[in-house]
């Protein structure tokens, strides 16, 4: 979900040129959807386990470079906005039968490997929401992991604030923090699930994500504590909505939607209202290179990429994502 293959120029005619792209694209979406042109009458499930790296001693370890070395030639693995975090991308499982137990087979597998090249650079993986032993000298920019992607991001969300990612949260203890870089993300890990569905079925599909959404966050809250303050149960909410926050202070008052959100309507037809919503409300803030017009490749009888649409749809961080 995280392109990283971006320009690493952008201004203002990249933009409009860009948001033009990302319309093709939308157009071009509605095509394969009329046109019956994407697979449906199949489900498939995949996932993405993001994980920390740690120490001997339980602590954050910005290795995440170097067990990229020792995973190299794993497709799996890739990295994160903290030096001290990895992901790895599971292989999608039809939905059915013992799916879930080729699932928990996968990721023990990739967890297998991930703390077989962690011990080659003395470090080791571990699960949790959010690393209790976390530090604010874990927190700067000498660990936002070195790929255009990520410093882009935090260009974007530091220029909106005013120069710093402040984070204020009442809970069991009251917290306040003010950040200089969005390593503050790299606080957040998850088990991120994916679900293939027809695209008939989709946005009936994806209300009753959304509506199963609460009472799911309720029962698998894992993050109490964040930099030696308890908070809520599940602080990671509130860390990635405002790590992730490119609104100014006047847009804030005035409302302006975030792209870190839940969302504020149910879909009545289809997921491309939501890729509408994307470029309505939310400016493009990276790009990439697009070699064809989609509508060309549809019509010359290929599945065109749509390339511009998902670049931009990694940069809107719903809840459930489309």
């Amino acid at each position: 979900m995280g392109e990283k293959k971006i320009a690493r120029q952008f201004d203002r005619a990249a933009a409009r040129e860009f948001t033009r792209a990302i319309l093709d694209d939308i157009r071009a979406l509605e095509v394969m959807i009329d046109e019956n042109l994407i697979e449906h009458d199949v489900r498939r499930v995949g996932a993405e386990q993001e994980m920390f790296l740690v120490d001997q001693r339980g602590m954050a370890a910005p290795a995440a470079l170097r067990l990229m070395e020792q995973l190299a030639g794993d497709p799996r693995f890739q990295t994160e906005v903290a030096l001290f975090n990895l992901e790895a991308n599971l292989p999608p499982q039809t939905l059915g039968g013992p799916f879930l137990r080729h699932l928990e087979r996968e990721l023990n597998d990739v967890l297998a490997a991930a703390r077989s090249a962690a011990r080659a650079v003395n470090a080791e993986v571990l699960l949790t929401g959010i690393l209790p032993t976390l530090r604010r000298e874990d927190l700067l920019y000498k660990n936002l992991t070195p790929e255009p992607r990520y410093k882009l991001l935090n260009s974007v969300s530091l220029s909106g604030q005013g120069g710093s990612i402040n984070i204020s949260v009442d809970g069991l203890d009251n917290f306040k923090g003010k950040f200089d870089t969005v390593v503050i993300e790299g606080a957040n890990t998850s088990l991120q699930l994916h679900l293939q569905v027809g695209a008939d079925e989709a946005a009936r599909l994806y209300n009753l994500a959304q509506l199963i959404t609460a009472p799911l966050l309720a029962v698998a809250t894992n993050s109490p504590v964040f930099l030696g303050k308890r908070i809520w149960q599940e602080t990671r909410v509130a860390v990635f909505e405002r790590a992730m926050d490119d609104r100014s202070a006047s847009q804030l008052a005035r409302g302006v939607p975030t792209r870190v959100g839940f969302g504020s309507a149910w879909l009545k037809n289809s997921l491309v209202e939501l890729f509408r919503d994307n470029v309505a409300r939310f400016p493009v803030i990276m790009t990439c290179e697009i070699p064809e017009n989609p509508l060309d490749v549809l019509a010359a009888g290929r599945p065109p990429d749509l390339r511009a649409m998902v670049l931009h749809n990694s940069t809107v961080w719903r809840w459930n994502r489309p």
